[in-house]
């Protein structure tokens, strides 16, 4: 065979070695449509992602974003602050409110309360206060009755809710801090008169119902 007829052949078969890359190619991309994968090791279907999981990890390590959109939830928090001052002095007579609102992609579950201070005394960390927490959506009260502030650990340590608190998409909620101390008693105190609340919990789309009951129920880790 001449040169020229070896240079044809060589073009041939490169032509024929194009064709069969293009033609896997297109076999994958219509792989990758019908049935997404994710490419690592091992090679898992994201909807079967959380299962595998499941069957793996304990509870607190199962991530909360995997899956149907509608059923992902991802940790938040509101930070809700009150100042009554310096050297405040406290009575029947006061109390403050503060708000917060919910964003309008999602609804928000409260499931951990955190409170600071910036006094350790009775202005601040023992201060004579109730906290009391509504939807004003709804009008709804979520306690009965106020919780006294220390009842509300702080130093790293939460007040976790036995069943999370759920505000609606575009919902704004209230936080009251009232003095319980009765009619007639006055009581001075010396510092600040700070208090600081984190509200923690996790934003779920309310479309899946399912994935509202589960990060109710469910130990969630955001």
């Amino acid at each position: 065979m001449d040169a020229k007829s070896t240079l044809i052949q060589d073009i041939l078969n490169l032509q024929g070695s194009i064709s069969k890359t293009r033609a896997r190619e297109r076999q994958v991309q219509k792989s990758e449509s019908s049935n997404p994968l994710m490419y690592s090791q091992p090679a898992l279907r994201k909807n079967k992602l959380e299962e595998r999981l499941e069957g793996i990890l304990p509870p607190e390590l199962i991530p909360s974003n995997v899956g149907d959109i509608n059923n992902v939830q991802w940790g938040f928090f509101f930070e809700v602050d009150f100042d009554f001052g310096t050297d405040p002095t406290f009575d029947y007579n006061v109390r403050d409110s503060k708000n917060f609102k919910v964003s309008s992609e999602a609804a928000y579950l409260i499931t951990r309360i955190y409170r600071d201070n910036d006094d350790a005394g009775v202005s601040g960390f023992e201060a004579p206060l109730t906290l009391t927490l509504r939807d004003n959506q709804s009008s709804r009260q979520f306690m009965d009755r106020g919780i006294p502030l220390q009842c509300i650990p702080s130093k790293g340590y939460f007040y976790e809710l036995p069943v999370p608190f759920l505000l609606y998409p575009a919902a704004s909620a209230e936080l009251e801090l009232k003095c319980w101390l009765p009619v007639g008693v006055t009581l001075p105190t010396v510092g600040a008169g700070t208090q600081n609340f984190t509200l923690y919990g996790a934003k779920v789309r309310v479309q899946s119902p399912e994935a509202i009951f589960k990060a109710m129920f469910q130990k969630h880790n955001g």
